[in-house]
């Protein structure tokens, strides 16, 4: 097979064809401005590391590349492939064709230390992990541009189970693995049992609030397999979405309080 040859023009030649057939990225990275989000990055992450090896990626450059996993819906490996692979990818995370591109482990690092940092100490963010705060504020950014089409949501809830520790219950710890400070850090001390259509099962519950029809998730929460649903919709759920539109939940969600809080 002939070898194809590229052009030193030939990046802007499929970015002008791209934008020919309609790049949601590039509408995105017009309307909303990413500048904003530097000094929230800071105060969640902290000073930058300034010792000896290869410096930090760009706070701002990472958070770029995961709403482009969020719009996209890919998986880490998938984020990789695309940053190095999709010339539209590339322009909105604000790289070149010839720029080095995260790892997807280096992506998942990225998340993790953001879902670990906290926003302390501030009216109705107070313990608000740095992923939703982050998050929040690019919702309401491109509600304000026009970019989310408000017409309804649903809520709904599904279990993840993780590895089961038999002898955790209602939270106690067993006496053996506090005395083993090293096997206690690989316990999960937080999941919790719970019984679905007669099958058990450990782990957490992540209760999500979707858009019907800008398939955004407008707001999650993760908390115990045994939470109950109702006990843990998501604020959003509860905002105006506009004249006609309608909040979707199954039977699970059909109490007095939210029937309340929807009216």
């Amino acid at each position: 097979m002939a070898e194809i040859q590229t052009g030193f023009f030939t990046h802007d030649i499929q970015l002008r064809r791209i934008d020919e057939l309609g790049d949601p990225l590039k509408a995105i990275g017009e309307a909303v401005d990413f500048n904003l989000f530097r000094p929230l990055l800071d105060r969640l992450l902290g000073p930058r590391s300034t010792g000896p090896g290869r410096p930090p990626w760009d706070r701002l450059l990472m958070f770029r590349i995961l709403v482009l996993q969020l719009v996209r819906g890919l998986s880490d490996e998938k984020l990789e492939f695309e940053l190095i692979d999709s010339a539209s990818a590339q322009r909105f995370a604000g790289l070149s064709p010839h720029d080095a591109v995260p790892d997807s482990r280096t992506v998942w690092l990225f998340r993790d230390k953001l879902a670990k940092s906290r926003l302390p100490g501030e009216d109705g963010v107070e313990g608000t992990d740095g992923v939703a705060a982050l998050f929040e504020v690019f919702r309401r950014e491109l509600a304000a541009k026009g970019l989310l089409c408000r017409e309804g949501r649903t809520v709904d809830a599904m279990i993840v189970e993780v590895p089961r520790q038999q002898q955790v219950k209602a939270g106690e710890v067993p006496a053996a693995w506090k005395a083993k400070p090293r096997k206690l850090a690989r316990k999960d001390l937080d999941a919790r049992w719970m019984v679905k259509r007669g099958r058990n099962h450990y782990g957490y519950k992540n209760s999500i609030v979707g858009g019907n029809t800008d398939s955004f998730i407008h707001g999650y929460v993760v908390s115990p397999a045994n939470a109950h649903d109702s006990k843990i919709v998501p604020e959003c759920f509860f905002e105006p979405a506009g004249e006609g539109s309608a909040n979707h939940g199954d039977s699970a969600y059909c109490n007095k309080t939210i029937a309340g809080r929807l009216e």
